[in-house]
């Protein structure tokens, strides 16, 4: 008798429960296709704004930001790896120009500049290889003279299901848009009061007036040292057979610099007391005391690119005009100092405000 009532509870136990499992995973399955459906109708796509004071002009904040070179200084996916490789394959400034980074963290990507409208706007787009583009825009408003506002509009997507939270990845998209507008404030305060680009440190100066003997001439940019080196010896000769007191270090004077056609319009250079015009086969160069810019460049000169490129920043955004010649003073005798990783060479930009 007692076992017939056992089986017979336990019959209706197991029924119950598959009744409730059933109940159970049905609620689940409704649940899971709400979901679904919530996932598919719902936009992936969303934007998130912010905006940031910058005590400076507008077109400082605009070249820093136009220049995907100061990328490495302020974005914050590109900073978040210390493995960072960026690579330039062509123009880095303005509509159209490029770069591709990669890193161990994170991988693979392009950042490009798909439009630029000076002391506006720049649309810049952010393609890592495995996750969604983050489509950037921009805005450089000025307040006054000496105040901007920027103001950032960042635009992506999230992938199915995780739209369903997008308020999360919002969230974290605002973070690093902050931290990005951070970094570039702290960019435009070096580049701005202390006067450091590139890691230069730039000074303005007003030098004396400066007299040369030089040979110059137009030269393919593979044989300026060649021609440099042929011809500041020839000037030595002729400043010692004229009895010439040199009055410094030896010089090289550019007055074009053609990348296109790979030329350059310099000359080798002496510096003397005074101008001198009747010394053969050379010419009287003489440059009158007026505003300068000075780099102190330590290493080979035929790496100072980064230099020369630091003083075009620093006047793009001072809006300053180069008057020629630029000057590089080889400070280092090679002769006596053969490691190029240890000569000194003062370059000099004269400008105008025009």
């Amino acid at each position: 008798m007692f076992s017939k009532w056992t089986q017979y509870y336990t019959n209706q136990l197991n029924h119950c429960i598959m009744t409730n499992t059933k109940k159970y995973a049905l609620y689940i399955g409704i649940i899971l296709i709400v979901i679904t459906v919530l996932s598919l109708v719902l936009s992936k796509k969303y934007t998130v704004e912010i905006q940031r004071d910058i005590d400076a002009p507008a077109n400082v904040i605009f070249n820093a930001i136009n220049d995907l070179q100061t990328q490495s200084r302020w974005n914050s996916l590109l900073l978040s790896d210390t493995s960072t490789n960026i690579t330039f394959p062509g123009n880095t400034v303005g509509n159209g120009s490029s770069c591709e980074y990669s890193g161990l963290k994170i991988n693979n990507g392009i950042i490009k500049i798909a439009s630029s409208h000076d002391n506006d706007s720049i649309y810049i787009i952010q393609s890592p290889v495995s996750k969604n583009e983050i489509h950037h825009v921009y805005f450089v408003e000025s307040k006054d003279s000496l105040h901007t506002v920027l103001k950032i509009k960042a635009t992506t997507e999230t992938g199915f299901l995780s739209n369903l939270v997008k308020f999360i990845s919002k969230w974290k998209l605002e973070k690093v848009l902050m931290k990005d507008a951070e970094n570039l404030t702290a960019l435009i305060n070096e580049r701005l009061v202390q006067k450091l680009y590139n890691g230069y440190q730039i000074e303005e100066i007003l030098p004396a007036p400066k007299f040369f003997i030089t040979h110059r001439g137009e030269v393919a940019i593979e044989n300026i040292s060649q021609f440099y080196t042929q011809n500041i010896s020839a000037l030595y000769q002729k400043a010692l057979n004229a009895n010439i007191v040199v009055s410094g270090m030896p010089c090289g004077l550019y007055y074009t610099w053609d990348e296109a056609k790979q030329k350059s319009d310099m000359a080798a250079a002496l510096p003397t007391l005074a101008q001198l015009n009747n010394i053969p086969e050379s010419n009287a160069v003489s440059i009158p005391s007026k505003p300068a810019l000075k780099i102190v460049y330590r290493g080979d000169k035929r790496n100072s690119g980064k230099a020369h490129n630091a003083m075009g920043d620093f006047m793009k955004d001072r809006q300053l005009f180069m008057d020629v010649p630029m000057i590089e003073e080889y400070v280092t005798d090679p002769t006596k100092e053969p490691d190029p990783e240890k000569w000194t060479t003062n370059i000099y930009y004269y400008y105008s405000r025009k």
